[in-house]
């Protein structure tokens, strides 16, 4: 017998929808769902119409956790209006969620792109193989993007700390267990070193 495991990225409002299949997504192997969430500075922006609200949000990750399915909430950070505060609402928003994992990924807008120019000199960044997620690429009208990264890998550590000591090793099921154990090299050395910049 072959034992498959996988994941997709989706949308909050898929997984509400979808309430009722779930317990039949996990028993067909899906482990891991990542969903784009707001974060405090995309709701403060027109420019990101996804449609759900907070509550929505922390439903859609319980939903996913009462199922035995790996949820991944998705951040976008680093627009024009973040700040130190919105960064750490950020965070307070995760913590409050209880998502197994959590993504605080750069705002990168594509080269050539009408948004790209649209967005003018707060673009600092030229060097395509830095669009990565996890490089500043703008330069918010706040801060400057070392503090911007800075800010964004505390988060990182915060939240991983917490779950790699508090949670994961004492989760039940040996599948999600051995899974989010797996993640945790990868979180460490990205959350632990400043590589990106």
């Amino acid at each position: 017998k072959i034992d498959v495991k996988w994941g997709i990225n989706t949308r909050v409002t898929d997984i509400l929808r979808d309430e009722k299949l779930l317990p039949m997504y996990r028993r067909a192997g899906l482990i891991h769902v990542s969903l784009g969430t707001e974060a405090a500075a995309q709701l403060k922006l027109d420019r990101f119409n996804k449609e759900t609200t907070i509550a929505q949000n922390k439903k859609a990750i319980q939903l996913l956790r009462d199922a035995g399915i790996v949820a991944e909430a998705q951040f976008i950070v680093g627009l024009e209006n973040e700040t130190a505060e919105t960064l750490e609402e950020t965070y307070r928003m995760a913590m409050d969620w209880q998502p197994d994992m959590a993504n605080w990924a750069m705002y990168t807008p594509w080269p050539f792109s009408d948004l790209f120019q649209e967005l003018g000199d707060k673009v600092e960044v030229f060097d395509f193989e830095k669009y990565n997620f996890v490089t500043p690429i703008m330069k918010p009208d706040a801060m400057e993007r070392g503090e911007l990264l800075d800010r964004t890998m505390n988060n990182y550590r915060r939240f991983y700390m917490r779950k790699a000591f508090l949670e994961w090793p004492w989760i039940r099921d040996r599948t999600r267990r051995k899974y989010m154990m797996g993640c945790l090299k990868a979180f460490a050395k990205s959350g632990f070193q400043r590589t990106f910049y």
